[in-house]
């Protein structure tokens, strides 16, 4: 199974039911529930389906209203538009290829279809995980400035835990350091930082914090569905680092 999946998008979409209609064939939808969906529920695109599983074709909301704005017969034949379909365990990347120039994709999910996800969903999606990926670079960035502001030999502190100091074959430079690292540096410079000696941070909380946002990190390059953010643990640790 491809981890770069569609899983991507359930969290913004794991309250949001698809809005349908159900039928056995296209000549059993009907005109007045068609139109009642549309008004009451704030969707684009209807797509009818056949047990779960079978989509007939969509009904787009623009189409339809402008048939009915032209006087035109019902005709739902004419109003289908087709829309194609991804499963939730396809690769991230064959979806947005597939999404590229369509205004929606059918997602489903153990063989039924049971989502949408739209461009707007997309942008959402990436938006949030945009925001975090930066909040993350805003400790990091923090991270090193302390160390750089109080002198810490972090690769002597490396050495005493007897771990790689190096990498790609090269003594490690500061920008090659992994949070891993800080956790080691900082646990073990602990007594000599101003964060203690000033009586700024509580140790346990400071490195439980920083080992939450480690796993956030590697949460989000993995993009796992256990995810967890919260916000104020990144609030934390950059206000101490100030």
């Amino acid at each position: 199974m491809n981890v770069f999946n569609n899983r991507f998008f359930l969290n913004h979409l794991k309250d949001k039911d698809l809005i349908s209609y159900n039928a056995n064939s296209l000549c059993d939808v009907k005109q007045e529930k068609l139109n009642h969906i549309f008004r009451t529920n704030d969707v684009s695109y209807i797509p009818i389906i056949r047990r779960d599983s079978e989509c007939l074709g969509v009904v787009s909301r623009k189409k339809y209203f402008f048939s009915i704005l032209d006087n035109k017969k019902f005709d739902i034949k004419s109003l289908i538009i087709e829309m194609q379909e991804v499963d939730k365990e396809d690769s991230l990347e064959k979806t947005l290829l597939k999404l590229k120039n369509e205004s929606g994709l059918l997602l489903k999910i153990d063989g039924k279809i049971r989502k949408f996800i739209s461009p707007r969903v997309v942008s959402n999606a990436f938006a949030t995980y945009s925001y975090r990926y930066m909040m993350i670079e805003k400790v990091e960035i923090a991270i090193r400035k302390y160390i750089i502001k109080n002198n810490i030999d972090f690769i002597e502190l490396l050495k005493e835990k007897k771990l790689d100091k190096k990498f790609n074959n090269k003594e490690k430079e500061l920008d090659d350091l992994f949070f891993f690292d800080y956790l080691i540096i900082f646990g073990s410079a602990w007594e000599t930082l101003d964060l203690f000696k000033n009586n700024l941070a509580d140790k346990k909380m400071f490195l439980s914090d920083l080992s939450q946002i480690a796993q956030v990190r590697n949460d989000l390059l993995h993009f796992r569905n256990n995810l967890e953010f919260e916000e104020n643990i990144f609030k934390n640790i950059l206000k101490f680092l100030k």
